[in-house]
């Protein structure tokens, strides 16, 4: 028979607006809690926004000792899971894990608008960005926005004379190459269309 008890969940929940606030519900769940197969007292501190664990180098704060212990790998340089086809090393069982991926070719990941498949979640997540029309990395020189970091870094470069810059006439866009200012002049400000 399983018993009942009484666990204080705290969460962390996304508002509208971007801001974080914490959630607080006693729940009368089975021990197995919000789905979790651990104990409740382990449970309980998943939940818990209390970070009593301190790495002794970065100060960096943990809720849980395991994740403190696989903090310090990255100060310690220990990789105890390597690749046995290229020797690879990894800090992370998962980051093992996703990297195999490269080997299998397995791409679980899929999307429910194309279905094109990717390795990661993170790799789905830009790629939906696409779908949605998502640009949150913004330029706050220019205001251009982009769908993923990479690029505006890349695109900052224009900004700091990193290469050659050509500026749109019409709309202050920056370029490095002619030839990319010459398409986006035909695509974005003209009526003539390319093969056409």
């Amino acid at each position: 028979m399983t018993s009942l008890v009484n666990v204080v969940c705290i969460t962390q929940v996304k508002e509208a607006d971007n801001s974080d606030r914490l959630s607080l519900s006693i729940d009368r769940m089975t021990s197995q809690g919000c789905g979790s197969s651990s104990d409740v007292v382990t449970n309980s501190q998943r939940h818990s926004s209390e970070k009593r664990f301190e790495c002794t180098v970065c100060s960096k704060r943990f809720a849980r000792a395991g994740n403190l212990a696989v903090h310090s790998r990255i100060h310690s340089g220990e990789k105890p899971y390597q690749c046995h086809v290229c020797d690879k090393a990894f800090i992370t069982s998962g980051g093992h894990n996703r990297h195999m991926r490269i080997h299998t070719g397995e791409k679980p990941h899929k999307c429910q608008v194309c279905d094109r498949a990717f390795r990661t979640s993170g790799q789905l997540n830009c790629h939906m960005r696409i779908h949605t029309g998502d640009k949150p990395f913004k330029c706050h020189v220019c205001d251009r926005e982009f769908r993923e970091s990479g690029h505006l870094s890349r695109h900052m470069t224009v900004h700091t004379g990193g290469g050659p810059v050509h500026k749109c006439s019409v709309c202050n866009y920056c370029f490095h190459h002619f030839s990319h200012l010459q398409v986006h002049k035909r695509l974005v400000h003209s009526n003539r269309r390319p093969h056409h």
